[in-house]
């Protein structure tokens, strides 16, 4: 499958039954296994344990593509609970993705044959599932068939011949169809850091979620308040001056050093920096608890937030949404189960009390330094003791 569009690429994941690509404004989860040819390329175990891989390519993504193969067996593998398509549907919808192109894949294979009622069933399926998971179906979702093999329906529309009932328009038409998010270059500024590495001293790896930058800014990393300075500024492989939001860069800064700075922290101005808390309060759709489990005061979970992942527990629930108004429900709420919506209080826990890492560090090689003392005081020990034992 060869793929050109206007569309700036800039990351490709793929696993062996999943492929996660990332465009400045895209991303591609697939549950086929093909080989694509684009700039970069990372290659995982295709084994659910291996979702969260995708998870900081999402968190970049306005607008998701979802391939789902349309072969007898494979979607139903894919869609049932606990499937790879429902994790993908819930995990981009979590992270910031608005918008999802479902692309229905290999409807050339023999035993679908351009079929019309597997792609109606396919999507009969997909719809209230998509609806569940906090999408708007009519303005966010858009269904259209392919063959990822053939090229069908991909840079160019189907031929009447192969598809007579499929008069919608091509991948790369819809894709360029796809209206942004709109965000404020105006508002104060947000980058949320996804990773960070040395080169020429320390470079951080982001999305502006708000406002603009520029070379030669002051900022501040949050939450460990440490002023830093703007030396360069990169978009994809070009060195620019400024750049606004929506934009995946990788940004040089000055006055902080590699190991301070965690993913998850967040790039802001110094006027208005985004708030630190351990508390705050959210409304939630409960899709699915394991083992039927019920959602009370006391539950504990992993939380996801841009390039954020800290575990957390539920303090308080403080109203149920009621389904059908969409307004709080009078009657205090105990607990609620599958598929209820409500407003609560969570509390974020930081294993090693929010530490940053070098801090960390220090701490591990102490303890280390306090368990090799000890097993070295326990071996003197033992050799006295035996000494003793032999003169007795």
């Amino acid at each position: 499958m060869i793929v050109g569009s206007s569309l700036k690429r800039t990351t490709l994941i793929i696993q062996c039954h999943e492929i996660v690509i990332c465009y400045s404004n895209l991303v591609l989860c697939a549950l086929i296994f093909v080989m694509i040819i684009l700039m970069d390329l990372y290659i995982f175990q295709g084994h659910k344990s291996y979702v969260p891989n995708m998870i900081s390519g999402a968190s970049q993504a306005d607008i998701g593509v979802l391939v789902i193969s349309a072969r007898k067996g494979e979607f139903e593998t894919g869609y049932e609970r606990g499937g790879q398509t429902r994790e993908h549907v819930q995990l981009a919808k979590t992270l910031g993705v608005s918008k999802l192109l479902v692309v229905v894949n290999k409807m050339d294979e023999p035993t679908v044959n351009w079929s019309k009622e597997r792609y109606d069933e396919i999507e009969s399926k997909m719809v209230p599932f998509l609806k569940s998971s906090g999408y708007n179906v009519k303005k966010d979702i858009q269904f259209l068939p392919i063959s990822g093999l053939q090229g069908a329906n991909m840079q160019t529309r189907l031929d009447k011949k192969v598809c007579p009932w499929w008069n919608g328009p091509c991948l790369f038409e819809a894709l360029d169809a796809m209206e942004v998010p709109p965000r404020d270059p105006s508002g104060p500024f947000r980058m949320p850091i996804i990773d960070k590495f040395k080169d020429m001293g320390t470079v951080v790896m982001g999305k502006v979620e708000s406002g603009s930058i520029r070379e030669g800014n002051n900022l501040l990393i949050m939450p460990n308040k440490v002023q830093v300075k703007v030396l360069a500024i990169f978009c994809d492989e070009d060195k620019v001056r400024t750049a606004g939001p929506g934009e995946n860069l990788r940004v040089r800064l000055s006055g902080i050093e590699e190991e301070d700075i965690l993913s998850g922290f967040v790039l802001s101005n110094i006027e208005k920096p985004i708030p630190a808390v351990n508390e705050f309060v959210a409304q939630l759709h409960i899709l699915e608890l394991l083992d039927n489990a019920i959602f009370t005061a006391g539950y504990k979970a992993v939380l996801h937030i841009h390039s954020v992942v800290e575990e957390c527990e539920i303090i308080e629930l403080m109203q149920q949404i009621d389904p059908k108004t969409r307004k709080p429900m009078k009657k205090k709420v105990l607990f609620v189960k599958n598929g209820a919506v409500v407003i609560c209080r969570i509390q974020i826990f930081n294993s090693l009390g929010g530490l940053h890492s070098a801090q960390k560090e220090k701490q591990l090689q102490l303890e280390k330094s306090l368990i090799f003392v000890h097993k070295q005081f326990w071996e003197k020990w033992k050799a006295r003791e035996k000494l003793i034992g032999s003169r007795i």
